[in-house]
This record gives structure tokens, C-alpha cells and sequence, in this order.
């Protein structure tokens, strides 16, 4: 997939074209709650802002800080109360944290376009 654009942070909603990270809706409440302050996944990320969607709805946008490696274990361990992901080993060969800078929900949840399969990140389209 050809990479998504970086959401405008002060934008109303998304736009055609805009990122999207899909989330289970466990973890969208807990970041747009402000309990979950860092994303946890196997790649790196471009800084910026995203916007969040569970299933066929977005339902807020975060600015991402630069992407930092887990070093080991004891150190994702103790890093519990940002990322709120219970392990025992590393979730992933190489795990990421993406620390969240700021968290907008949008006053109401804004339909998008769904793809088949699993997906992590799309593209906003209507």
C-alpha cells in the first residue's frame, strides 16, 4: 500500500488519504482516556499525528512522538503503566513504543471504508 498522508492535527476530520491506525476498542479507550500513553508494535514509526479508527469509524486523532526500541524485557516491563500490555516476553523480535504527545477525540465518530483481512494501518476514505 502506498504510504498514507500525515493528518493535519487541528483538522475537524479526516481526509481522504489521511493515516489510520486500527485499534481494538479496548485499547482506542484506554489511549483516548489517557491511561494507554504508548502504542506498542513490531515496527517503527514516522512521527506525527494519526488518526485512530475501530472498526468502521474514527473516532479520534493522536500526534506520535519518535518511536523508541524496547531494549529488553525488564525495561518493557516496568514501562507497564504507559502501554498497559501485560507479557512475558517481548510481543514482538523487535518491539517499538510510540510514545502518544496529545489525544483529540472528534465529537462524533466519522464513517470510513473498510478493507478486507487484517489490517494495521489504512487510508482515510468514505
Amino acid at each position: 500500500m502506498p504510504s498514507q498522508q500525515l493528518p493535519l492535527l487541528d483538522a475537524p476530520w479526516p481526509a481522504p488519504g489521511d493515516r489510520v491506525l486500527l485499534l481494538k476498542k479496548r485499547w482506542l479507550d484506554m489511549i483516548v482516556s489517557g491511561e494507554k500513553v504508548v502504542e506498542v508494535r513490531g515496527q517503527r514509526l514516522k512521527p506525527g499525528p494519526a488518526w485512530l479508527a475501530c472498526g468502521p469509524y474514527v473516532y479520534a486523532i493522536v500526534e506520535f512522538d519518535a518511536a523508541q526500541q524496547a531494549p529488553d524485557l525488564a525495561t518493557f516491563q516496568q514501562r507497564w503503566p504507559e502501554h498497559r500490555l501485560v507479557a512475558a516476553q517481548l510481543p514482538y523480535a523487535t518491539t517499538w513504543l510510540w510514545p502518544i504527545l496529545s489525544v483529540r477525540s472528534l465529537p462524533r465518530p466519522v464513517a470510513r471504508k473498510t478493507r478486507p483481512g487484517p489490517v494495521t494501518w489504512d487510508k482515510f476514505a468514505t
